[in-house]
């Protein structure tokens, strides 16, 4: 499936008979002459990390409300959460949409990873919505997992009938369901990443040296990795998802690597391209359970002694700072740097290699065309659900992978995409994130280009 279409100048099209569609509980829509209504006032914010398409988003919320109701106000959130627990806010015109149209990056409203979590902050945010018939929030599993928090909280008050509606982003693609095949920002940041490693590839082919050891963004799932191998078709790559599977480690990894070097040697090429997500650095399982005891701060003489054998740089970075979430800064620890280094040791310091870390080159810039219209629409969907009263819902457009006019709006119920996960110890309900799975045709077809 091919997700890519030339950039785009022209203006996606409204939804076609867009005062027809009535967005229905079962997640679908229907056809009936629903006509205009007379007012409508909603809110939007960005939550979590930039993705290509978030201004088009607005512009299709922004179309739609001005397409369905006769007086309507869009206001946006500033810092996303933040800006929703401060109540600061603007007021989206028409001006500030044409400016952001097919731009990237969040910057008309800014963003934020901030979480609504206490009860005080719970109240706050509700009531700084109360006023608003409904409240779109563009985020990823993390952030929808808020919507639907807010969603249970508010449906407790008394006299607020906010509706809450969750926007599908991320460039990991790691918030899909049945009908939900693709995040936005996930076609473009592929096409990005795919034409650096072609690039270092041809590059490689062309001076017939260096081996380029890339790390990809992807904490937790691979499919920025596993599409881009399948577009540029490097050496070799490693999927997170299959090295667990397998159970391997990390110096099952580096026998692999080393491997291939020296098969390439054997036959006059002493060069390549090597792919991996940031995210393998917690499938191996030395490192893994190095890891959990650092998180715990209870750490094995077994562990201890592999954290010895690591570069001081390597180890400064565990031990270093943390996320805003506890969690190990995973994009900041140079995984490529240790591979090599260990690579190095295995072939007696006979490597000439260079490391790349592709991450954040992705998260703001322009959208391909395929995200310029798709998310155009996953806000007109957004905007038609909050009209029509739906709540705890993710807006979503089915058959993506058909001709754009064939495209169709729905919504997922977000309660069930929820399951309990611990989290600091603490059972929590959050939406499960989706992992590459290694039985699918895509994975197949990836294999058999390796």
């Amino acid at each position: 499936m091919s997700y890519f279409m030339r950039e785009s100048k022209v203006k996606p099209e409204l939804l076609k008979n867009l005062l027809e569609i009535k967005m229905t509980q079962d997640g679908h829509c229907e056809r009936v002459n629903v006509g205009k209504i007379d007012k409508i006032r909603v809110g939007v914010l960005f939550s979590g990390g930039p993705a290509p398409g978030g201004h088009n988003v607005l512009a299709g919320i922004y179309d739609a409300l001005e397409e369905i109701a006769d007086s309507f106000s869009l206001i946006g959130f500033i810092e996303g959460p933040l800006g929703l627990l401060k109540n600061s806010f603007i007021e989206i015109d028409r001006p500030l949409i044409e400016t952001f149209f097919n731009k990237g990056g969040f910057d008309a409203l800014c963003t934020s990873r901030k979480k609504i979590e206490t009860e005080e902050e719970f109240l706050l945010a509700s009531k700084n919505i109360e006023d608003l018939h409904g409240l779109i929030i563009i985020g990823g599993d993390d952030s929808n997992t808020n919507a639907l928090l807010l969603h249970r909280f508010i449906r407790k008050i008394k006299n607020n009938h906010t509706c809450l509606i969750g926007v599908p982003k991320t460039i990991d693609n790691d918030l899909l369901t049945k009908r939900l095949t693709q995040t936005f920002g996930f076609s473009t940041a592929v096409e990005l990443y795919s034409t650096l490693v072609k690039g270092l590839i041809c590059d490689a082919k062309s001076t017939r040296k260096y081996w380029h050891f890339v790390r990809l963004m992807g904490r937790s799932a691979s499919h920025i990795t596993l599409a881009t191998s399948i577009n540029a078709r490097p050496d070799l790559t490693f999927i997170s998802e299959e090295m667990k599977a397998e159970g391997w480690g990390f110096s099952d990894v580096i026998r692999k690597i080393v491997s291939l070097i020296k098969e390439k040697r054997s036959q006059g090429s002493d060069f390549g391209v090597i792919l991996f997500p940031e995210g393998l650095i917690e499938q191996f399982s030395e490192l893994n359970k190095l890891l959990e005891e650092i998180c715990l701060g209870e750490i094995t003489k077994e562990s201890e002694d592999f954290y010895q054998t690591l570069p001081a740089s390597f180890r400064n970075k565990l031990t270093g700072d943390r996320d805003e979430h506890g969690n190990i800064n995973i994009s900041k620890i140079p995984l490529e740097e240790l591979i090599i280094e260990a690579t190095k040791e295995h072939l007696e310091n006979d490597l000439s290699a260079i490391s790349h870390f592709y991450g954040y080159e992705a998260r703001c810039i322009d959208p391909n065309s395929f995200d310029q219209h798709y998310c155009y629409y996953l806000g007109q969907v957004a905007a038609l659900s909050i009209k029509d009263g739906l709540s705890g819902f993710m807006a979503i457009l089915e058959d993506i992978d058909k001709n754009v006019f064939k495209w169709r709006p729905g919504t997922e119920d977000l309660e069930d995409l929820v399951v309990t996960e611990r989290r600091k110890g603490v059972e929590k309900h959050v939406i499960r994130k989706s992992l590459v799975d290694i039985n699918s045709e895509k994975f197949k077809r990836y294999k058999l280009l390796q």
